[in-house]
């Protein structure tokens, strides 16, 4: 518990600082309608395939602070001069212990348009924004679904291990349970990222799901339950990490949230 109170006070002390150095060297939703109970979905989903050159930022507004007012309009200007390829916003809907107020993960084609658009954004991005190169481990999706009444859920966690072991483990571990949800009719998108490592310390995960409405939220745990269970029941591999996960991260917070329309 003391190791993720001490990470929660490095996101907001020295986040920023970090950030730049980072970014230095990379240059060299609204009211729902009821919805019915999930089912599970036909909508084959779309993995987005990385390059090697893809970039991406995770722009992190702290708790009680407020997202410059040009911050939309600078992520919306890079969508239209092509230096962004990927774009999502997210405001914490949660009153007690969110991880941020508002969080934004922005996808460029690789470096070199990364910086163009920081040299032009670099008013927004200022305090109290804070700025974390990360690599997207992987982000899945369904097509046709429906962001604006979706729950959205960003979890932060701190690895105890190696990137690479880090990476195989959520591949190995996470995906699958996610993959299961998915198909449940409980998630239409999940992602995770894992940031750069910064001289303030490790880089931390980022792991976002999107739940289809707020009817599937309410009731998505005893759905979860019961895949976890089978999925334990029928994979040796999946059952060891489950009882061995305490060993590759900490839980830093999770933080429910509604995804916003960029204009």
């Amino acid at each position: 518990m003391q190791r993720a109170h001490h990470t929660l006070r490095r996101l907001g002390t020295h986040s920023l600082m970090a950030s730049m150095v980072l970014f230095a060297a990379a240059a060299c939703s609204g009211q729902s309608s009821p919805a019915a109970a999930p089912t599970a979905t036909d909508s084959p989903p779309t993995a987005v395939p990385e390059t090697s050159d893809a970039s991406y930022a995770i722009i992190r507004i702290p708790v009680e602070a407020n997202a410059s007012g040009g911050l939309a309009t600078a992520v919306s200007r890079g969508k239209r001069n092509g230096q962004i390829n990927y774009a999502l916003w997210l405001d914490s809907t949660q009153s007690e212990k969110a991880g941020f107020s508002s969080v934004v993960v922005v996808g460029f084609a690789g470096a070199d348009a990364l910086s163009a658009w920081r040299n032009e954004a670099a008013p927004e991005l200022a305090p109290p924004a804070e700025v974390h190169l990360a690599d997207r481990l992987y982000h899945v999706e369904n097509p046709g679904r429906d962001s604006s009444i979706a729950v959205f859920q960003g979890n932060y966690m701190e690895p105890k291990v190696s990137r690479e072991d880090f990476s195989r483990f959520t591949e190995d571990y996470m995906r699958k349970y996610l993959e299961l949800q998915r198909e449940a009719g409980i998630l239409t998108s999940y992602s995770m990222y894992l940031e750069h490592e910064a001289p303030a310390g490790s880089g931390l995960a980022f792991m976002i799901r999107e739940h289809t409405d707020q009817h599937t939220f309410d009731d998505r745990n005893s759905t979860k339950d019961r895949l976890r269970d089978e999925l334990m029941a029928r994979d040796a591999d999946y059952k060891k990490l489950e009882d061995t996960a305490i060993e590759y991260r900490v839980h830093v917070s999770g933080t429910r949230a509604r995804h916003v329309p960029l204009p």
